[in-house]
């Protein structure tokens, strides 16, 4: 399917991760307090990219950053590039077919980094092998993701991500093993008098007079509305 937004459009038919409200939702709110300078090299990183929707969003935001786009699916890397080239930041937008396991082993470095990962470990799995892989935590654990991000930050750099409500034990353990720090915490629910079902987590590496976390909720829908004033201003920038 093809998806327009105000300022590029996004194809994600031979992705298994594909464009929803996770990953716009996590576009739109990720590193909000991070202003970028224009007089230095800014690395942005995307892990796990499909279509490459992240990168594209981070793209338009932050108009200095280079960002590194990379996905163990190779049909997915060639859709992204496809968009990537479609784009107006084509020149500032690289998608690379590689693990995020095997990127850390290189010497490259990111002042950000962005991941809408796998979620699922017990869970029927799709007969779909390339939506499993996207959507499962057999290539991807959360532990072998921590740990990956926090070799693959700079100091002092930033590491957002979405996970469901029930990952947030295993998740707080993953924080404190690789000594990050909570920058921001947003509850996601789907409406007003609903179970929490996701989180939006910012964290920060090496850098110890960290401020209390900013913690509060998000509805994604109002009780009148299937998308409520709360989403419809975080993402104005993005939707037609």
């Amino acid at each position: 399917m093809s998806f327009r937004f105000k300022q590029f459009f996004v194809e994600d038919s031979h992705c298994g991760m594909k464009v929803g409200t996770d990953g716009v939702l996590l576009g739109a709110w990720a590193f909000a307090d991070v202003e970028l300078s224009s007089d230095r090299a800014v690395e942005v990183l995307d892990i796990g990219t499909g279509s490459g929707l992240l990168a594209l969003m981070l793209a338009q935001r932050f108009a200095h950053a280079r960002i590194t786009a990379i996905d163990i699916d190779a049909d997915a890397i060639e859709q992204a590039t496809a968009n990537f080239a479609a784009s107006p930041w084509s020149d500032r937008l690289t998608a690379i077919h590689t693990s995020v396991q095997e990127l850390s082993q290189q010497p490259q470095r990111f002042n950000l980094i962005i991941c809408n990962p796998p979620y699922y470990d017990n869970s029927l799995r799709n007969p779909d092998p390339q939506r499993a892989a996207a959507r499962h935590t057999d290539t991807l654990t959360h532990r072998e993701l921590f740990d990956c991000a926090a070799r693959l930050l700079l100091p002092q750099g930033r590491f957002a991500l979405i996970a469901p409500t029930e990952s947030g034990p295993e998740l707080l353990d993953c924080i404190v093993e690789q000594q990050l720090r909570t920058v921001r915490l947003t509850r996601v629910f789907s409406k007003p008098g609903k179970p929490q079902r996701r989180m939006l987590l910012e964290l920060l590496k090496n850098y110890y007079r960290v401020p209390t976390p900013k913690i509060d909720d998000f509805y994604i829908e109002s009780s009148d509305s299937p998308r409520s004033d709360q989403y419809k201003a975080l993402t104005q920038d993005f939707y037609l």
